[in-house]
């Protein structure tokens, strides 16, 4: 009786640290959006409890399964300390299945866990082993000295590519790819387009505006950046006009490029058909610039074009393109709802951009000097550049730690941005900071710390300059409804601002 009482107690303890589990925040969420999968994991969860009846009434299956289990949590909590591994000289950190959930939904994670353990930590993430390093220097030399054991850390849509994507194509094929897409957007002449983009932010403004004064419980901005974010950047990188039709199909071909967490069949093929169609989109505005006699520089497809007139023939370059406006969208409108946050909670910034001038030079610096290019390069430390992701193809050593092959590498970007011995008073937004010094990139590094670094930084500068000038220029405006910062439900998923939020908006008055 005793033996089956121990048993019993057993699988419930099982049971609960399953629902345990189930019941967290980032599991619920991914759940709730994804229906197959909650249909799946209630026929999982109604099959268990049938199979846990049915495991009492055959005592020889009780034994092993309760002794099955007792070894699953037992070796789960050994393997949880985080002392595991120091006789194989793993850095310290907890690899519980719960600490990986809890670095989902706790932006404070990885600062708590490197104040706790030091800068160089190990996690889990869903049971594959992480090494976390804080420390932008020491990232940098390990990136550099270890790059034969540090590989891609792709996810799913890199599959779709003939050679993969830029972020992820192997050593060989990044050196013999990433040149010509570099250099293209190194040399981008933003200027000639400047005016239509600062007038669509305008329209956008102004959008908001009277959306506000028709709504008493605000608007929320994010589809109105959105769009002036879609139409913009389809200027930038291929030279259309943001209000033209030509814009508005790239930007429809965009939205249908699905890429957080999707698989299957039935994806693969849907995404592989809209790149097709987004490449015979893109080889309409090209013939047509090159039927005018030249393609403009103004945009990154013309330039490609002029640098190899058959560049679009190439399928994987021309999906490279296109996946490249897909995921600048996403990243420069998540900016701008950060630095949309930012100046909200200082307003005394609002006041010091309003009566700066605004900046007439596209031309790229490392650290821009301008206020409004300071505001944003400030919230981009504070916000937005998160991580590096890596995997160890080799066994490697980090400051006397022995990490196995096959783990990932995580690089901390967002923490170590925080570091008080570089940022006086990291937690304060404080714009002037990269006008009063200036900060290598082992100290601010938002872009990339080595050769797949981000090659759009100019265009994220500028754009992110605009909105600033053109929100503060002429707009005041007012946070009505608010929530704390929101996490999707994966580790490589960023944080937002809370999609809650509800602003009113309102025009200044002529000066």
């Amino acid at each position: 009786m005793i033996v089956r009482g121990f048993e019993s107690a057993v699988l419930v303890a099982g049971v609960v640290l399953a629902l345990s589990l189930a019941a967290t925040g980032p599991v619920r969420r991914e759940l709730r959006n994804t229906p197959l999968l909650t249909l799946f994991a209630l026929a999982g969860a109604v099959a268990c409890g049938l199979a846990v009846m049915a495991i009492f009434g055959w005592p020889t299956v009780l034994h092993g399964t309760s002794l099955t289990v007792a070894v699953i949590v037992a070796g789960a909590w050994w393997r949880a300390r985080p002392t595991y591994g120091n006789g194989r000289s793993l850095p310290p950190g907890s690899l519980a299945i719960h600490e990986s959930i809890r670095a989902i939904d706790d932006r404070n994670y990885y600062l708590d866990r490197a104040a706790r353990y030091g800068p160089i930590f190990k996690m889990s993430q869903f049971g594959r082993p992480v090494v976390c390093v804080l420390g932008l220097g020491r990232a940098r030399r390990l990136l550099q000295d270890e790059s034969e054991s540090l590989g891609p850390a792709a996810l799913s849509y890199n599959a779709l590519f003939p050679k993969g994507t830029l972020r992820y194509m192997n050593e060989q094929d990044h050196r013999n790819e990433m040149p010509l897409f570099r250099a293209a957007f190194a040399t981008l002449d933003l200027q000639p387009n400047e005016q239509a983009i600062r007038n669509m932010c305008r329209q956008t403004l102004r959008a908001l505006s009277i959306g506000s004064a028709n709504n008493a419980a605000g608007v929320a901005p994010n589809p109105f950046l959105e769009r002036w974010v879609e139409r913009s950047l389809a200027c930038v990188f291929f030279g259309v006009e943001p209000n033209s039709e030509q814009a508005a199909r790239l930007v429809a071909l965009q939205s249908q490029v699905a890429l957080n967490h999707r698989t299957g069949l039935r994806w693969r093929s849907r995404t592989t058909k809209v790149f097709s169609e987004a490449i015979h989109e893109l080889k309409a505005v090209g013939s047509k610039s090159a039927g005018d006699g030249a393609v403009s520089s103004a945009s990154a497809l013309g330039d490609l074009l002029k640098r190899d007139p058959f560049f679009l023939d190439d399928a994987n370059r021309a999906q490279n393109l296109f996946l490249g406006y897909r995921l600048a969208i996403k990243d420069v409108n998540g900016l701008l709802q950060w630095i949309l946050s930012m100046l909200t909670e200082n307003p005394h910034w609002q006041d010091r951009m309003a009566a700066a001038e605004a900046s007439r030079d596209n031309s790229f610096r490392s650290q821009p000097r301008d206020l409004g290019g300071r505001i944003v390069f400030e919230t981009l430390r504070m916000h937005q550049s998160e991580y590096l992701y890596r995997r160890l193809t080799k066994p490697l050593a980090i400051d006397g730690f022995q990490i196995p092959a096959g783990w990932l590498l995580r690089i901390c970007v967002h923490e170590s941005h925080r570091d008080s011995a570089i940022f006086a008073e990291p937690n304060r937004f404080n714009p002037d900071r990269f006008a009063d010094a200036t900060f290598g990139r082992n100290e601010y590094s938002p872009f990339g710390a080595d050769s797949r670094a981000c090659i759009g930084v100019g265009v994220v500068h500028v754009l992110g300059r605009i909105f600033v000038e053109e929100l503060c220029g002429a707009y005041s405006w007012r946070l009505l409804r608010d929530g704390p910062p929101k996490h999707g439900t994966r580790h490589h998923d960023h944080w937002h601002p809370n999609p809650n939020r509800r602003f009113v908006f309102t025009e200044k008055p002529p000066s």
